[in-house]
């Protein structure tokens, strides 16, 4: 049978794609032997095709480089951001310490220009504690019950400090006090020292007794562990009917004249085994936690 010659041009691309019927393409096959005419223009309209085709394996390929590339592109942006803002954050921090030091440095170096220090060891000055810098007042911290009120003749072997400094936020005092007493004064003055306590409304303080923290037997009236605490202390040397006698007062209590017997021993500031906080001067202020004060002299009652 024969078949128009549009018919089998319609087939043709069919056939080439594979998508005809098995007869279809026999029959657009033996059409295409006998028929040259439509043997030219199946073949001319398949060498447009070929010309026309594009090689999607290639087209894929660059478009993952493409998007290959945008990923480590956007990584990079990124990293670089991130580095940006790290280095401004630094260099802000550089720039507060750097501004915060120089206040902090300039201000410890106008308290020590513009203060005032003042020592003895001359022991006819025992007992005058103001008067010799500005804002001296060793009473303001310590109403120093655990020195003695006066030096007596019978007194021996002493030895004495004072040194006052009003260069830092407080004032610093350190005093240091020994001395020897016969048996009977000696027996006077511990016996005192064991009844030494404050009462203020109803409330009592007293003396705290230790044999632990110091190399020697020690009635602690005040004790705030670190370097720079605040100590009162009386140590007992019994043996010789020794009395040492301990102040410091916002300074390093290591550079008062004391050997190491006078010192508190490491483990009064221990983690495990520090001291707490304690002064018998002080006393809770208005049911407020954590606050203290002072009451004046007039308002206590004096034990021992």
């Amino acid at each position: 049978m024969d078949y128009p010659c549009e018919l089998i041009m319609d087939l043709v691309p069919l056939v080439n794609d594979g998508c005809a019927s098995q007869t279809s393409a026999e029959i657009v096959s033996k059409h295409l032997q006998e028929c040259s005419s439509c043997r030219e223009r199946a073949a001319h309209n398949r060498s447009i095709e070929e010309a026309l085709s594009v090689d999607h394996s290639d087209l894929e390929s660059t478009t993952k480089n493409v998007v290959s590339y945008g990923k480590r592109l956007k990584k990079k942006r990124i990293l670089i951001a991130s580095l940006i803002s790290v280095g401004v954050l630094f260099f802000c921090g550089m720039f507060w310490v750097v501004q915060n030091f120089a206040v902090l440095f300039g201000s410890f170096v106008m308290l020590e220009v513009f203060s005032s220090k003042y020592s003895t060891t001359d022991i006819a000055e025992y007992g005058v504690f103001e008067g010799h810098i500005e804002a001296e007042n060793a009473y303001d911290v310590s109403l120093l019950w655990g020195f003695p009120k006066e030096i007596l003749p019978e007194y021996s072997n002493v030895s004495y400090s004072y040194y006052c400094n009003n260069g830092g936020l407080d004032n610093t005092y350190q005093i240091y006090l020994e001395y020897t007493l016969p048996e009977a004064l000696y027996e006077a003055e511990t016996e005192r020292l064991s009844n030494l306590s404050i009462t203020y409304r109803r409330l009592t303080n007293r003396a705290i007794y230790s044999e632990d923290a110091f190399a020697y037997p020690a009635y602690v009236l005040m004790a705030d562990p670190g370097t720079w605490g605040n100590y009162e202390y009386v140590l007992l040397d019994e043996e010789h009917q020794r009395i040492i006698c301990v102040l410091s007062v916002a300074g390093r209590i290591e550079n008062m004249p004391l050997s190491e017997n006078c010192l508190p021993k490491k483990s009064f500031y221990s983690l495990e085994t520090s001291w707490p906080s304690y002064s018998m001067y002080l006393f809770p202020f208005g049911g407020i936690d954590g606050a203290y004060f002072t009451p004046d002299a007039d308002q206590l009652g004096i034990g021992g």
